[in-house]
Formats: structure tokens, sequence, C-alpha cells
């Protein structure tokens, strides 16, 4: 089982000067938990925490649904001193050696802009407990960012659509994985190519506002070129899913779901959708490598889910039967799911055996608003990039 961790809902939170915003502590999976001790520290002099109990003295923060409806012990901290940036939150469970197995909020923290600029999240001192011991544990930082709102675009009315040749890119490199996994007591070979494909420019479809309308790519780091400890924030990674550099679709980073027995690794991002919408659509690059012999046992699924975490649209299923060593694109219509605010979830289940490793590159989620409309790309015979990438190196 992948090592469990605290980890902060959204990971990187973005304020207002003397606004309010919440971040919730979450714990991953986690089998037999009957404890946990959680610090926490930020820079004081730009946030403050705001008090989620006023009758009671200190600044306390609120508890989540972690052990809720079990009896826990009286004796408990919920602390946050906002002069040195620190907070302290403990809860024990008390019924003797009957501890739980899931994944929970520990807690909500309400932050309180005080200046602008960037503070760290960081979790400090913090573990959590089983009946007999402590549980090997991490953790995964954030960030708040304290900044004026961008100003909304202005609307300005394009007389006339006139198409501009676009000069063709003549890839010259050799597409070759500069990082590799970290395997746990087996070496890690270093991926190589066996032959240079030709990359032919892929059609892309840019949205391209008519007049009166606005279009925009709601994914945020859709490329997951943006880091912080192998995350990518604001993406919320859980089980096994993890980030890594030199395996994307161009050589950049990327997300990868599976590559061990028994995975159930997911990858979500939450977007609203505009009432207003003309025009959405989801797009996403996806690779495969199998060591199945007989398929399909292991799936990728591309769902939506509603706000409480629901599946409300399995979009597409992908497998250890299909295409492998090659990057492959897909698209889905997302209109009818305007005015919504709903979980854009990649999700790797393998079985117990010869698993399967999924990669994902360059998500996006174009809306278009208003008179605004996406075009309709026109197909271009495009190359096929073919990489060998480290399937066997993870545990």
């Amino acid at each position: 089982m992948p090592t469990p961790y605290y980890y902060l809902d959204p990971q990187i939170l973005r304020l207002n000067p003397a606004g309010t915003a919440q971040v919730v502590i979450r714990t991953s999976w986690v089998d037999d938990l009957c404890g946990i001790e959680v610090h926490l520290r930020w820079d004081p002099t730009l946030i403050e925490v705001v008090d989620a109990d006023p009758s009671v003295e200190g600044v306390q923060i609120l508890p989540g649904d972690l052990f809720a409806g079990h009896n826990v012990w009286s004796f408990r901290w919920n602390s946050a001193d906002n002069r040195t940036g620190e907070l302290v939150y403990t809860l024990v469970l008390n019924e003797g050696f009957n501890c739980l197995s899931g994944q929970w909020s520990v807690a909500t923290v309400t932050f309180r802009a005080l200046g602008e600029g960037n503070s760290s999240l960081t979790f400090f001192d913090s573990f959590m407990a089983s009946a007999i011991g402590e549980i090997p544990s991490g953790h995964m930082d954030g960030m708040v960012i304290v900044a004026q709102p961008s100003p909304t675009p202005t609307n300005t009315p394009i007389p006339s659509l006139t198409p501009t040749p676009t000069e063709t890119a003549t890839p010259t490199g050799t597409l070759t994985p500069t990082s590799t996994p970290t395997a746990t007591g087996e070496p890690s070979p270093t991926p190589t190519m066996t032959d240079t494909p030709t990359v032919a420019p892929q059609p892309t479809a840019t949205p391209t506002p008519q007049p009166g309308g606005v279009c925009s790519n709601v994914i945020e780091n859709g490329g997951f070129e943006l880091q912080l400890n192998r995350q990518a924030p604001p993406w919320i990674l859980l089980e096994g899913a993890t980030v890594e550099a030199g395996l994307g679709r161009e050589g950049g980073s990327c997300l990868w779901l599976g590559g061990y027995n028994g995975a159930m690794d997911r990858a979500y991002q939450v977007v609203s959708l505009p009432v207003s919408a003309t025009s959405a659509a989801l797009s996403y690059w996806w690779h495969m490598e199998t060591r199945e012999a007989s398929h399909p046992h292991d799936y990728l699924y591309v769902e939506l889910l509603d706000e409480d975490g629901q599946v409300i649209a399995t979009l597409d299923t992908h497998s250890d039967a299909d295409q492998q060593n090659s990057w492959q694109h897909a698209s889905f219509d997302m209109l009818p799911y305007a005015g919504r605010t709903v979980r854009v979830q990649f999700r790797v289940a393998t079985d117990a055996e010869a698993f399967t490793s999924f990669f994902l590159d360059d998500v996006r989620l174009d809306v278009c608003t208003g008179e605004a409309r996406m075009p309709t790309p026109t197909a271009t015979p495009v190359g096929s990039y073919v990489l060998y990438l480290p399937v066997a190196l993870r545990n």
C-alpha cells in the first residue's frame, strides 16, 4: 500500500487582500488509524487564522469528519497561534483497539489576508498512529497567494477573422526522458528510445472569440509543469498518483497513474462551468504501457463527479488492450454541464498482477461564453510519439 499522507485542499489557496478563504486538511487512505496530530506553519505577517469557535478561549479551527460518530478522548489540542503562525490539532479514537480505515477531512482552517505576497503552508512534526504505534506517513505542503484579483478582460469586437498561415515546426531532437521514477528494492534502468520519430504539428482547437464573446481554458496546470513535492497543484493527487518530469508528451512533466499491482490511483481538479457557456470541450493526451499478456485487466476512467464526490458521468474508459507506446488524443463535449461545479477526474484501477501504467498530459477545458464558439479543428495526418517508459519501476 502507498504511504498515507496529509494534504491540503486546495493545495494553492488564493486570497484577495483583506479577504478570507478556507483550506481543508485531509488524509489519503489510512489503514487502522487510531489517532492523529497535525502541526501547520504559515507566515503570520501575510495571513492569520480566523477563530472557528469564539465561545472557547483562544483561536480554534473547525473539526472535519475524522472519527465522526465515534468516541474520542475529551483531551485534545485545537489551537492556532497567530503570533507565531503555527497551529496544532490532535484527535484520538477512544474505542480500544478498534481503529478505522479510510480517508477523511481532518479540519478546516479559515485564513484572512493581512498583506500581499506568498505564504507557504508547511506541515511539521505531524504523525498518524495505530493502536500499537506510529504509522509511517508523509505530507504534502501547500501555499497561500494573496494578490489583487486579475482585471476582467474587455470584449473587443473583431471586425473580421482572417486565417493566418502558420509555419510548420520541424523537430530536430530525440524525445529522451531524463528523469526516472525511483523504485523500491531494485535498480532504476534509464528508459531509452529505440527509434527517432518524426512528430508532425498537432491541430489545436484554439477558441477564437467572435464579437461579444470570450473563450478561456478553465483547467489550471493542465501540463503538470508546476510541481510541488511531485504534486501538481491545484490538482488533487490521491493514493499512488504522482507527477514525473521528463516523461511528458513533449519531454516535460506528466501525470502518472498506476504502474504497480492493485493500484487505485486518482487525480482530479474542481472546475466551474458558467451557465452562459455556448461551448465547452474537455481534451487531453494519454499514453499507456503494460505488462499484461492477455487483455483487458487494467483500466483508466475519465469521470465527472459532483461537489459531493459522486460520479455523474464516465466520459471514457481506456484499458491495457488499447494501443501502447504512443500518445493518443481525446476530447468530449462538456456543454451539457454548463452552470455546474464538477470534478474532472482521472482514475486508474489495476489488478493483482502484470501491472499497467497510464500517463496524461496537456489537459484542457476550453469554455466559450457569449457569442464565442469553439472552432472545429481540421484533421491533419500526424506522426506518433513513440516513447518507451519505465513501467517496471514502481512497486
